[in-house]
């Protein structure tokens, strides 16, 4: 063979071995970028889980709501009563947190492609006595991916009081009717959530707050029930939904006079919560 065909011959494939070889390292080269581009995408990722809400179909509605109330108030009768349920079970339990997770049926609302919304209930019930606990329970929920109480996500907060105190003992009588409400109880709701325990309250909370509602529980233990009546109950709160309405900022703010036992105007806080309810993100 020609010497100068032989040499052309080894310039050829040392042309094409160096084209492969290029080819190779280039290719090692992306898989690198590539792997390394989903482990940041991944850690991404886990910190928004760190930060957001756990995720529901964007066509549904969520509200998340954080309940609170002094021992015997009625906030656990409260919860069954919205969601229509004497059974119903916290999904998760922490040292000041009873949460309850709950999907209400579609309303009639929505567009011609989805005339039927499903709501996502997640109601974070407060269950101590010491703020301080408030404030350790939530701070550690943020510490959970895609937290049931996300900090700047709770929609709805309902502070519920009572107008009569409940029986001392579980095995106790039931508490009577009575002709007007026990101004002790009432002066002790009012002593408990001090402009202190309200501002603490409002710190775990944004401007994404939609609605907020003092409900007066036991209202089927007041014999009276004439308007006059209604109003004498709502004006021995007046000054603590003063203080809570001042706090509200744009959210919508409301006082309900209702049984939680009963399911008294819990209709009323259903639709409410409804109507401020936001879309989901998608999962």
């Amino acid at each position: 063979m020609d010497t100068e065909i032989i040499v052309a011959l080894i310039g050829v494939c040392g042309t094409i071995t160096g084209i492969v070889i290029t080819a190779i390292v280039g290719f090692v080269q992306q898989e690198r970028i590539n792997k390394r581009n989903r482990q940041i995408a991944e850690k991404d990722n886990a910190l928004k889980g760190y930060k957001l809400p756990r995720p529901i179909p964007v066509k549904d509605k969520r509200n998340t709501i954080l309940l609170i109330a002094l021992g015997g108030t009625g906030k656990t009768a409260l919860i069954k009563s919205l969601f229509q349920n004497p059974d119903a079970n916290p999904e998760q339990e922490t040292l000041a947190f009873d949460i309850y997770c709950s999907n209400r049926a579609g309303h009639r609302e929505g567009t011609a492609e989805h005339p039927m919304i499903k709501y996502w209930f997640r109601i974070a019930d407060y269950k101590g006595q010491n703020i301080g606990d408030l404030i350790r329970a939530f701070i550690e929920q943020q510490r959970n991916p895609y937290p049931l109480l996300a900090y700047g996500f709770v929609d709805s907060l309902i502070i519920m009081v009572d107008l009569v105190p409940p029986k001392p003992e579980r095995d106790s009588p039931e508490v009577a009717p009575t002709n007007g409400f026990d101004k002790d109880r009432v002066n002790y709701h009012l002593e408990q959530w001090n402009d202190t325990a309200l501002n603490a309250i409002f710190g775990l909370l944004t401007s994404e707050l939609k609605y907020a509602c003092l409900f007066i529980n036991k209202i089927d233990l007041m014999t009276d029930r004439s308007p006059a009546a209604d109003e004498t109950y709502k004006n021995a709160f007046k000054s603590l939904s003063e203080r809570i309405k001042k706090r509200c900022g744009k959210a919508r703010f409301e006082v309900i006079l209702g049984s939680a036992l009963k399911g008294t105007q819990v209709n009323i806080l259903e639709q409410r919560l409804m109507e401020d309810s936001v879309l989901g993100s998608g999962e």
